[in-house]
């Protein structure tokens, strides 16, 4: 994919990409955290601005695709939104109905298999590519164009960032045009690359050739989703399409060619995952009161775990595999003697899309043998939680010990039969044979207890970040805004003020002034205005 980036990507000391731009007249580098950061700050400030009812912002639903990990994946807030909806769900005992959800986004796709009941939904399995989104699209016939000014005008737009980006940007408008006609759709671009105005047109059919294997990559990500879930086209019950570029005709027909049906558009195709979220919301707020609703939620990914330390031989274990139901805890029991750390990665690191396998690590402390140097047995708790995060959540230490019974409950009275017994050379009816009964009993079985301990976990994340450090550096960011507009809001105060008087001094204050003062250039009105803008002048403001 080219770059669509205004700034630098560069690598850190740690191998993280991280972005340079300038900010304040230099140079500066921010990793993608902070700059997600900043995103929220600034939402969140305009959430406070425009709801004059919320005084402050202290949670909030982020909803990501459903490839990242951990998540709360948007094919899950389109089925919240989708119950409301349709209400006549069928009930627990009928047949489930089927739904697949088609999200066709910005610079991915994604598709999901949903299984409703009334008052309940199963994730049965979700499918994704990370090649095929909006932006790919646009970048077929950004590239398209790139060929025909180059033939046409004898430019090539990518010896221009600028004019690179400008030139995507258009595409996506052209792109936009061709899903409402079928008539040529012109693109025009003045002074675009060395002052040059170019102009070109493209038709549907001919945007659908340049993408088609865009297109194919669709059609067989859905084919892919009904071969993993292993549900037949003819049960599935209805296509739910969301996203932008989801208006594209092609895809509405490589919908009904896999599944036999048109697909629907009931949700908001562009807002759909944000009311979903704001659904969230309400669920997890205290202060409101929602309908009982039960999720079935599905693990796309197999998790792996290995335990190694101390004097005994480690392991492995998969302790979670693909379409796995979450939230939900497990038990793994381990022979260990010693303290002994817990590794948990991604099994099979092809099907994550990023390089970082690793999820964490976990130390288990305070483990010791038994009274016979043996090791002794731990159960450890794992957990994916309702967002898919995996952790060790606690750690036991089990020993069994013998209980010696006490001589006054070991002594047994003598038990007395007054009734008749048989003469000497006679057995007793039932009694054992002769041989049998000279045999010495057998020793009792101990009793034993079972005491179990709890252990010390301590949590090693692949990735940590110095809170606190950025978010000092954050609350410096946002006093130098708010500086920078408390300095703009006084310009335009003292500019207001002097475009104000001098209207006064020819009109209402014309009779306290003289010709003279009133038009001396060099005046305290004339010196405001000049200095006001001077970016020598250094201020203080007390904030």
């Amino acid at each position: 994919m080219n770059n669509n980036s205004t700034c630098s990507v560069i690598k850190t000391a740690y191998l993280h990409p991280c972005v340079q731009v300038n900010y304040q007249g230099r140079d500066a580098v921010f990793t993608p955290e902070q700059v997600l950061a900043c995103l929220y700050t600034k939402l969140r400030d305009i959430i406070e601005s425009q709801l004059k009812d919320v005084k402050k912002v202290t949670d909030c639903v982020v909803t990501v695709r459903l490839f990242c990990v951990p998540r709360l994946f948007l094919p899950l807030f389109c089925s919240y939104l989708f119950r409301i909806y349709k209400q006549d769900l069928p009930e627990e005992s009928a047949k489930a109905r089927y739904v697949v959800f088609l999200d066709v986004g910005h610079a991915s796709t994604q598709a999901s298999l949903v299984a409703f009941h009334k008052g309940k939904l199963q994730m049965l399995g979700t499918t994704y590519d990370l090649s095929v989104g909006g932006i790919w699209l646009d970048d077929v016939l950004r590239e398209h164009f790139c060929q025909m000014f180059k033939k046409t005008y004898g430019i090539n737009a990518r010896d221009s960032p600028r004019a690179w980006l400008r030139l995507l940007d258009e595409c996506e408008k052209v792109k936009k045009q061709m899903s409402a006609n079928q008539t040529p759709i012109p693109l025009n671009i003045e002074c675009f690359l060395e002052d040059k105005d170019v102009t070109g047109k493209v038709q549907r059919s001919e945007f659908e050739e340049l993408a088609a294997p865009l297109f194919e990559k669709i059609r067989q990500l859905l084919l892919r989703l009904l071969e993993e879930t292993g549900v037949k086209k003819e049960d599935v019950d209805s296509v739910e399409m969301v996203g932008g570029s989801s208006r594209i005709p092609i895809i509405r027909r490589i919908v009904q060619d896999v599944f036999g049906k048109d697909p629907k558009t009931t949700m908001n195709q562009d807002e759909a995952v944000a009311r979903g979220a704001a659904m969230q919301c309400a669920i997890l707020s205290p202060a409101f009161r929602v309908r009982e609703f039960s999720i079935k939620d599905t693990q796309p990914y197999r998790i792996k775990i290995t335990w190694s330390g101390g004097a005994s031989e480690g392991g492995e274990s998969d302790v979670f595999v693909e379409r796995d139901e979450f939230p939900f805890s497990k038990m793994v029991s381990l022979y260990r003697s010693d303290t002994f750390q817990v590794d948990a990665r991604y099994a099979l690191p092809n099907t994550i899309p990023h390089t970082l396998s690793a999820v964490g690590s976990w130390r288990v402390l305070g483990v010791t043998p038994n009274a016979d140097g043996q090791p002794r047995k731990v159960k450890i708790k794992v957990r994916l939680n309702p967002n898919g995060v995996f952790a060790v959540c606690s750690a036991t230490m089990y020993d069994t010990q013998i209980v010696e019974e006490s001589p006054a409950s070991a002594e047994q009275p003598m038990e007395q039969d007054d009734t008749s017994q048989p003469p000497a050379d006679q057995p007793a009816p039932g009694a054992p044979p002769a041989d049998a009964a000279a045999q010495p009993p057998a020793a009792p079985k101990p009793k034993t207890k079972t005491i179990s301990t709890e252990l010390k976990v301590e949590e090693r994340l692949p990735v940590v970040f110095d809170i606190e450090k950025y978010a000092g550096i954050e609350m410096n960011m946002q006093a130098a805004d708010l500086h920078e507009k408390q300095k703009a809001d006084a310009k335009n105060a003292v500019e207001e003020y002097v475009y104000e008087m001098r209207d006064k001094l020819s009109d209402s204050l014309a009779e306290f002034v003289t010709e003279k003062v009133r038009l001396n250039p060099n005046g305290v009105f004339a010196v405001c205005s000049a200095t006001m803008y001077d970016t020598q002048i250094v201020e203080v403001l007390q904030i």
